[in-house]
């Protein structure tokens, strides 16, 4: 057991390690940085680390181990942080509002993330973050290219189709999540008067998992485990999400969707099952002998038609599922940000 205290002191050790001259500060994110320090450190997530340097920024390092606790290692380049861009991005302004520092010789994280806040809450800037969400949604849907290998359209079809529920969550002021975006929306709709009570079953019908089955989803979890092993014998070329399918890193990837299914909520697991063992075919497309990545992208084949009713070449086709639901999103949307004004 791991105590979140305990995991912000491994943070700021790690961080003594990497000092040097191009290294402007630090801090934590997520619920490392708010959680209570006497509460347990989830065993299924990890601490999320952001490096401030002077210069670029440096690729993302992603997952490593330190002292026993799972970092999650970023960097942001200070040329490029200024109050009002920070405050108009759905991805970085969590960072500033939500974040612990814990390395700022200068002050200047201090300083900026004083400015932060005192424009993040403001309807201009929540409404710049909720659109920049809607324009990801729209633009990565119409980049669907049904001639892409299945990988690259599963990614394609699950990241934008799932943002919706991040568009909700920016809007209502709660960070944008990942893994756990369907989850944390139904919450916020559970608990918001107004919300079309339709709303949620809508957001799981447009991705295409509203009727999925616990033994569905871990019948399929059963096969990405299988396939993340097999990832992990043949991964050599580097890709930007290469350190979340090691297999020190798969309690994340699939116990954290394991515990989903487990506690009764399925359908919120699936788009990261699939995200995931799309990702996976996309490494063994690249490393593997063509029989073995043939044989894991007929998995996630299955897995799509499965799940999601998802097959080759329905990117554009099923982008109407999501673009009909839009507008009672943006109006939700509006009506958060207009009451979290008041």
């Amino acid at each position: 057991m791991v105590l979140i205290a305990e995991a912000r002191a491994v943070a700021r050790d790690w961080v003594r390690g990497q000092t040097g001259p191009d290294l402007v500060g630090a801090f934590l994110a997520g619920s490392s940085a708010v959680g209570p320090g006497g509460d347990e450190l989830a065993t299924t997530s990890d601490v999320d680390l952001v490096l401030v340097t002077s210069g670029v920024a440096p690729a993302k390092v992603g997952k490593l181990w330190h002292d026993g606790v799972l970092l999650d290692v970023s960097s942001l380049s200070a040329a490029e942080l200024e109050p009002r861009t920070i405050a108009g991005t759905s991805y970085l302004a969590p960072f500033f509002t939500d974040a612990m520092i814990i390395h700022d010789p200068a002050g200047a994280l201090a300083a900026l993330h004083d400015q932060v806040r005192g424009l993040v809450d403001q309807p201009v800037w929540v409404r710049r973050r909720v659109t920049e969400v809607r324009t990801k949604i729209t633009t990565g849907l119409a980049a669907a290219d049904p001639t892409a290998p299945l990988a690259q359209q599963v990614i394609g079809w699950v990241f934008p189709a799932s943002l919706p529920t991040v568009q909700l969550l920016v809007a209502a002021g709660r960070p944008p999540t990942v893994r756990k975006r369907y989850l944390r929306c139904q919450q916020l709709l559970a608990g918001t008067p107004d919300a079309p009570p339709d709303l949620y079953e809508r957001l799981l019908a447009a991705l295409g998992c509203a009727d999925v089955t616990s033994d569905q989803v871990r019948r399929h979890l059963d096969g990405l485990a299988d396939t993340l092993r097999v990832t992990a014998t043949h991964a050599r070329t580097p890709f930007p999400f290469s350190s979340d399918l090691r297999p020190d890193t798969w309690h994340i990837a699939l116990d954290g969707s394991v515990e989903l299914v487990d506690a009764g909520w399925p359908r919120e697991a699936v788009w990261w099952l699939l995200a995931t063992a799309a990702r996976c075919a996309t490494v063994l497309a690249a490393d593997a002998p063509a029989g073995v990545a043939a044989r894991h992208e007929e998995r996630l084949a299955a897995a799509a038609a499965d799940l999601l009713g998802f097959g080759p070449g329905d990117g554009p086709r099923r982008a109407a599922d999501v673009l009909d639901v839009l507008p009672d999103v943006d109006a939700l949307v509006e009506r958060l940000v207009v009451g979290a004004a008041e």
